[in-house]
């Protein structure tokens, strides 16, 4: 198998920029092939990636390695020099690793993923793979909402999160092992675990108006595959394992401090796939922000709503005893805080983003935001006289049930409101604030309750836009 000495050098030298990689050597533990289908800086800026990195590597039986889709400018060079994805840690082939699990965060890497197969010499359909050949496993957020577009090239994919069943998995291969059980055998055993998925052992049956009737399955698998979730938070780290400065929040410490969301969004997949909201205590918490510290980064708190967090002020007075800065991943117009929004002026924050989502209030009843034009209004005058002076609203356009003019009139109306409360409120040693509208078409997501409406047709959108 070929290696460009080049690619090999390039990898080497983001070894070097890496803090907190564990490289153990090749052989004194099983290899366990982590792959993110995006280049390393987006997979870098993936806490989902270092979750499973940190559990897999405190096992004292497996060695977790890294690997990534190149970049751009070197993707020539790999299919020009027949050169297959290697890790991070040793520069070894995928298919060196009996075991390669992919993180499928986002529908658009689902292609990127398949080409990591091919270059990598692994028969790309799951059906196609021998004895010899790796397990390829999935996870995150795309496996667990919608596996079927990639269940034929995957062996088995986790549905829910993962921390707990990375385990069981490992175990469970592991036994199937030592036993000298076959690669099918190894797969039935897999798919009695809770939580994993193997397609080969389940199959779509179709009427004849070519709709989905049933999905029939195979004896010895359970007939409903159920969604693996992790009941107190406090039981797992999760934090940034690998501290690199090429990613896309360089110079943060990303720290998970809750997990799903009990708002109900109908649009948004994380409040139905990731339901049973939960969050980590402030106990739990502290040893991550200590760690934070130890490096001299900020605190990047990740959350699907940060501001709901209900010890969110003992959060921010915690991480300001520390003496380290602090970055939030979203706010609630309707939870935010005095006290966040200072610590974050405090921080350097010259921005604060909120996602109205919709330009009426009308418009977001439908889609359940739950919040109203005066929780916009106070939200930003908060945040100006706390001395950020910028505001970034993001919308959605071709939401269910709206008609494209009054909905581009209502967007236009509300930024025009806010623009006058940023005016208002604008301290006087301040500079001018800048309001940003990002605007984008709305997707529908499976499994929430807007999954079959349509997507807005292009010249619709356009038009709106």
């Amino acid at each position: 198998m070929n290696v460009n000495w080049k690619i090999k050098q390039k990898i080497k030298k983001i070894l070097q920029n890496e803090q907190g990689m564990q490289i153990t050597a090749p052989g004194s533990r099983s290899g366990f092939a982590l792959v993110y289908p995006n280049t390393y800086r987006v997979g870098m800026s993936n806490l989902g990636l270092h979750v499973i990195y940190g559990q897999i590597n405190r096992r004292d039986d497996t060695a977790c390695e890294r690997a990534f889709f190149p970049d751009r400018a070197d993707v020539p060079l790999y299919t020009a020099t027949n050169t297959p994805i290697m890790t991070i840690e040793t520069q070894r082939p995928l298919a060196a690793f009996p075991l390669i699990g992919f993180i499928l965060s986002f529908e658009m890497d689902y292609i990127n993923a398949l080409k990591i197969l091919t270059w990598g010499k692994i028969p790309l359909r799951s059906d196609a793979r021998a004895e010899t050949d790796p397990l390829v496993i999935a996870g995150g957020p795309c496996a667990t909402f919608n596996p079927e577009p990639v269940a034929d090239y995957f062996d088995a994919l986790v549905i829910g999160e993962g921390e707990e069943v990375i385990h069981t998995l490992i175990d469970t291969v592991y036994a199937c092992r030592n036993k000298r059980l076959n690669r099918r055998d190894t797969l039935l055993a897999l798919a009695n675990i809770e939580g994993v998925y193997v397609p080969r052992f389940y199959h779509p049956v179709y009427a004849a108006d070519g709709t989905l009737e049933k999905i029939s399955h195979d004896p010895g698998v359970p007939s409903i595959v159920r969604r693996r979730w992790i009941r107190d938070l406090d039981q797992y780290r999760a934090a940034t394992e690998v501290v690199t400065k090429n990613t896309e929040f360089s110079g943060m410490f990303l720290i998970e401090i809750s997990r799903g969301c009990g708002r109900h969004c109908r649009f948004c997949m994380a409040g139905y796939c990731f339901r049973n909201p939960r969050v980590r205590s402030l106990a739990a918490l502290r040893p991550m922000l200590e760690r934070a510290a130890s490096y001299g980064l900020k605190a990047g708190l990740v959350g699907a709503a940060v501001s709901d967090h209900p010890e969110i002020d003992r959060i921010c007075a915690a991480i300001a005893e520390l003496g380290i800065g602090i970055s939030v991943s979203s706010l609630r117009a309707d939870s935010v805080s005095e006290q966040l929004l200072a610590a974050l002026a405090a921080s350097g924050h010259k921005t604060v983003t909120f996602a109205p989502e919709a330009g009426s209030e009308a418009a977001r009843a439908v889609i359940n935001k739950g919040i109203s034009d005066e929780d916009i209004y106070r939200a930003v005058k908060s945040a100006v006289r706390a001395g950020i002076p910028n505001v970034r609203l993001y919308f959605m356009v071709g939401l269910p049930y709206q008609e494209a003019k009054k909905e581009a009139a209502s967007i236009i109306a509300l930024a025009r409101n806010i623009k006058s409360v940023m005016q208002e409120a604008q301290i006087k040693s301040q500079p001018k604030g800048k309001l940003t509208l990002s605007i984008n078409t709305f997707v529908p997501k499976p499994f929430t309750p807007f999954q079959w409406t349509a997507m807005s047709p292009l010249a619709a959108a356009a038009e709106t836009l």
